[in-house]
């Protein structure tokens, strides 16, 4: 008799997959036009000669043609825990992985349809991806019961609720146009700039993730990471690994101390190992590697009162 796979159902029903259809659109060119004060200023111009990107055929059609698109959001996370040590969490690509193979990855995703025929917003993206993507659970219990709009007690995932600071310097501003008209203006954090692999431009943004002093190192919280999938009309779960990136190695230290997680869902587990990676074999993806470099380069004062921890009651799960 086959085991019940109760983290998979609850990961499952946590990640149900959307209606919504992507939309990409392609870039005639890009450039930096510029500072304005301590911003950095970008110009995106939008190819009005090309058609909207809305299917997989069409996505890979600008990839094998090498043709720029934009409308995706990226979202790198940096946790800062009870004892103040700070860690980026990151989604692992393996070597079997359909594009960036064995590469470090953060929540990332494209712009969507929305109900009112206008395109996501480069941000709200982001963050959906990032809510979608990785779950950060109290290790003592994976499972907690959760209330429905009607009362009634359904199992969910336990998740920890932790205060989020978008990190904004305003030290990058991208202005898309179409034509001669300014369509958009985004502030991100950084940008992950098209390339041969990926063809599509990811905007990314950044908060610090305040867990408070009830969980005072990655030792009591596992991070897992679900993607919800359709195949064959029927909705599945894609779970990879995904790892904590100790901040202050990844900026100064040749040697990264890392925390990898790996979900065994036959096992009903989550199992977290401890390891080292010497800085430059830690291969990532553009967004993230965008990330890491804005991070190294702030000034140490800015960097130290960017991810400082806050004074918070002790964080608790959700209920």
């Amino acid at each position: 008799m086959k085991k019940h796979q109760f983290l998979r159902d609850l990961l499952v029903r946590r990640s149900q997959p959307g209606d919504h259809q992507f939309v990409l659109r392609c870039v005639k060119n890009h450039s930096w036009t510029g500072r304005e004060r301590v911003a950095d200023i970008y110009k995106v111009e939008l190819d009005p000669s090309k058609p909207l990107i809305t299917t997989p055929a069409l996505r890979k059609w600008t990839i094998e043609n090498g043709i720029e698109t934009w409308g995706a959001g990226g979202y790198c996370p940096v946790l800062v825990f009870g004892d103040g040590s700070r860690w980026i969490a990151t989604i692992y690509r393996d070597s079997k992985a359909p594009s960036w193979p064995d590469t470090y990855t953060i929540p990332s995703g494209l712009c969507q349809q929305l109900k009112t025929g206008s395109i996501e917003p480069l941000e709200r993206a982001s963050e959906r991806e990032f809510d979608e993507e990785l779950f950060f659970l109290n290790k003592r219990s994976l499972g907690a019961i959760q209330l429905d709009s009607r009362g009634s007690s359904l199992p969910a995932l336990n998740e920890f609720l932790m205060p989020r600071t978008l990190v904004n310097d305003g030290r990058t501003i991208i202005k898309v146009y179409q034509g001669d008209r300014l369509v958009e203006e985004s502030k991100p954090f950084a940008i992950g700039w098209s390339t041969k692999k990926d063809t599509v431009t990811t905007v990314v943004y950044s908060s610090v993730l305040h867990v408070g002093s009830a969980v005072r190192n990655p030792d009591d919280m596992f991070l897992l990471n679900g993607e919800a999938i359709e195949e064959e009309g029927r909705s599945g779960i894609l779970s990879r690994e995904a790892d904590l990136l100790n901040l202050d190695d990844i900026v100064r230290s040749p040697v990264v101390r890392m925390v990898r997680y790996r979900a065994n869902f036959e096992e009903d587990k989550i199992y977290a190992e401890k390891i080292r990676k010497n800085t430059r074999e830690i291969r990532m993806t553009e967004p993230l590697a965008a990330a890491i470099r804005k991070i190294r380069e702030l000034p140490e004062k800015e960097y130290a009162s960017t991810f400082a921890q806050l004074q918070l009651r002790p964080s608790s799960p959700v209920l």
